[in-house]
């Protein structure tokens, strides 16, 4: 996507930064970023929100986990398990 942006408008300088919701938020707030995509909505009335695009979240497992043979998974055995976010 920022390829395509890029391509189309190559007077544009793009900066991509990597936060959460609140940072993203307080970052605009302090006039940081002109721009932010973000999962949640934060409550400010300093902030406008639009509907960007639709976001699925996946989750991911190795080929050689345990869990592979498994068709579904309770939310109690899935808290269970060591997880990465970033």
């Amino acid at each position: 996507m920022l390829s395509r942006f890029h391509k189309k408008f190559k007077d544009v300088n793009l900066t991509l930064l990597n936060g959460n919701s609140e940072q993203v938020a307080e970052a605009l707030s302090k006039g940081e970023i002109d721009l932010g995509i973000v999962e949640g909505k934060i409550k400010s009335k300093d902030i406008h929100y639009s509907k960007f695009i639709s976001n699925e979240l996946a989750a991911v497992i190795s080929s050689k986990s345990k869990l592979i043979n498994r068709d579904e998974f309770l939310l109690g055995s899935l808290s269970r398990c060591l997880w990465y976010t970033e």
